[in-house]
């Protein structure tokens, strides 16, 4: 079976680019039809179905989440297409949802690719697209929000959505990252700690050694020494590297 693909973005060439891309290097892929505008892109939804569409952020008439916001019931798998836009990609990265960025990576479209057709075939994209699209809308409606209270946690059985406040800190486990909540539950996901140091550290979490990223609302004490430590809410003492023990006091104590 084909998969129907449409494309949403104003630029007509980065159409092109990635339809050829598409095209050559994906199997079983048909491009349905190339959208330059929301009101274009809202039309050739209604009227081809897509199973997978590749949607720009930003475009004139309203970015792309504004587009979502008109369907009631998003029954298509999305990846967002973007250039860099700090708020957008961060947004789209805590709902754990796909995203390339311009100009856009043929290896990159064929994984996006591929692991929308992976989903399929187990039946998860509906369910898991509905529900993240739905923590990312929540996110990005008020633009003046830079700051999230729930984060996406894509691990091997399911998304979990967890409070930011529940977090008390988070373990590098070589090339997966496990949290610890206040609920005493282990998450492990499989990306580094680097992702989420990029994601985290901006609020109220900061990384204070290559293995650990800390809620600093989490702390109970600091115990000096020639290693200092912070004390966790679950008692569980954490190292504060010496070249990030400055830092660590001036935001502890502010």
């Amino acid at each position: 079976m084909l998969l129907k693909v449409l494309l949403v973005d104003d630029e007509v060439k980065s159409c092109e680019v990635l339809s050829k891309i598409l095209l050559n290097y994906c199997a079983d892929v048909t491009v349905v039809g190339m959208a330059h505008n929301i009101a274009e892109a809202y039309d050739l939804i209604l009227q081809t179905n897509p199973d997978l569409v590749f949607l720009d952020v930003q475009m004139p008439g309203g970015d792309g989440f504004s587009l979502l916001e008109k369907f009631d019931n998003i029954n298509f798998h999305i990846v967002f297409v973007t250039a860099f836009d700090q708020f957008a990609i961060k947004a789209i990265k805590f709902s754990a949802l796909d995203y390339l960025l311009k100009p856009v990576n043929i290896d990159e479209v064929i994984e996006s690719v591929n692991k929308f057709k992976k989903d399929r075939m187990i039946n998860e994209h509906a369910i898991k697209d509905h529900t993240l699209l739905q923590n990312l809308l929540k996110n990005v409606i008020y633009p003046g929000k830079k700051i999230w209270d729930t984060i996406a946690l894509p691990t091997a059985q399911a998304i979990l959505y967890v409070k930011l406040d529940e977090i008390i800190y988070v373990e590098a486990d070589n090339n997966y990252s496990v949290f610890y909540l206040e609920s005493k539950e282990k998450i492990m996901v499989s990306y580094t700690l680097k992702t989420y140091e990029e994601l985290l550290c901006e609020q109220h979490f900061m990384r204070v050694h290559n293995s650990h990223i800390i809620n600093l609302h989490k702390v109970k004490k600091f115990i000096r020494g020639k290693n200092g430590y912070a004390e966790m809410s679950n008692g569980k003492q954490i190292e504060v590297s010496p070249r990030k023990k400055d830092e660590f006091l001036g935001k502890y104590g502010s």
